[in-house]
């Protein structure tokens, strides 16, 4: 649970950042290694369900920075294909899906039958409440509880 709601939380190894998503896949925040916020989106940010291929989307929501200032973003999505995807958690069918933002670029293999990413490369702005970067991301392994 985070704030009321309940949440799928994907934590980052090499940095302790924790994303908190809802079960629908949407993202509601990155936290610090210490639990703060960096990032929170109003509504909630992610992809519209199902994903077929050829399928785009844009949406809008309020980014709020750990400093307190937020901006208005349209989020704008495109699923360019399926692929099969090897990681260090295995082989996955997954959905290829590139986003943009005016702070941010993101392209994502969503796994197909776990609502999950099994490779991310996401590319910050200058501009991003976080700052310029750019982070890969891949499914070291694949746990699920009850």
């Amino acid at each position: 649970m985070w704030q009321g709601l309940q949440v799928v939380t994907f934590t980052n190894s090499a940095n302790g950042t924790t994303v908190m998503a809802l079960p629908n896949g949407k993202w509601a925040a990155i936290l610090a290694r210490d639990g703060k916020p960096l990032v929170t989106w109003d509504p909630p940010i992610g992809y519209v369900y199902p994903l077929s291929i050829g399928q785009s989307w844009s949406t809008r929501h309020k980014m709020t920075s750990a400093s307190g200032s937020s901006t208005d973003i349209t989020y704008s999505c495109k699923v360019e294909g399926r692929e099969s995807v090897t990681v260090p958690a295995g082989t996955f069918d997954t959905m290829k899906i590139v986003c943009q933002s005016p702070v941010q670029r993101d392209i994502s293999w969503s796994i197909v039958d776990h609502g999950m990413h099994a490779k991310q490369e996401f590319q910050r702005l200058a501009n991003h409440p976080q700052g310029a970067g750019t982070q890969q991301n891949q499914l070291m392994a694949l746990n699920r509880r009850s």
